[in-house]
């Protein structure tokens, strides 16, 4: 599956599959476009936009907390959004069990981009060492 995280209608078909006779910790496409757009606001900050391509954002409504008297495994629905050249794209989304407290985003694959990274700079710049004074 490949659906671009702008086509609404889409997104709606498909987590309504997904979700079918579920009332609790549902998706929306509101909440999948607002996730993408505070992951983007993140990303920015550390990381230049043409690095972006191969991440991966997992996506869910997670419950702060879960009654004790709860008799049952809480389930949300996660959806994976991957970052290709030309945008976000939702790659899969499951009903699967959730714990309290986990993140409603978590970005993935900043680990493999950072090693990039430092591949990158020790190829062309190679060892270094900073300067500094000290006393």
């Amino acid at each position: 599956m490949k659906i671009n995280v702008q086509n609404r209608e889409k997104i709606n078909a498909t987590l309504a599959v997904s979700q079918h006779k579920c009332s609790a910790r549902i998706l929306d496409a509101d909440f999948i476009e607002e996730a993408v757009r505070q992951s983007e606001a993140r990303l920015q900050k550390i990381l230049p936009k043409c690095h972006w391509k191969g991440l991966s954002l997992s996506v869910t409504k997670s419950p702060f907390r879960i009654a004790s008297s709860y008799n049952g495994i809480p389930m949300a629905t996660f959806v994976t959004v991957t970052r290709h050249s030309s945008g976000w794209f939702i790659t899969e989304t499951t009903r699967d069990n959730t714990r309290e407290g986990e993140r409603d985003v978590l970005i993935k694959g900043l680990e493999m981009k950072a090693e990039e990274l430092s591949a990158f700079l020790s190829r062309t710049i190679g060892a270094f060492e900073l300067e500094g004074y000290y006393d």
